[in-house]
């Protein structure tokens, strides 16, 4: 990953970050939630990824998709213990 790929993945760890201590106006769709389940996971910010879940509503993303996305979150919360 290049320093610019770092900074712009650090940045958007702090997005997510302000979001979960309720310091954001921003206030992502359920799919951008799914994606920042995923994004996180893939940073190891497991313990974010978790808590990211938990404003997911489930009812409105497809099966395949929700899938993918509780198995996400299971390693998560193995990792985070």
């Amino acid at each position: 990953m290049s320093a610019a790929q770092d900074i712009a993945a650090e940045a958007h760890l702090r997005v997510i970050r302000k979001f979960l201590e309720g310091k954001s106006d921003h206030r992502p769709n359920n799919r951008e939630l799914a994606y920042w389940v995923q994004f996180a996971y893939q940073k190891e910010a497991y313990a974010e990824a978790v808590a990211l879940y938990t404003h997911v509503d489930e009812s409105q993303l497809e099966a395949e998709y929700l899938k993918t996305l509780r198995r996400v979150v299971s390693i998560c919360r193995m990792k985070v213990g």
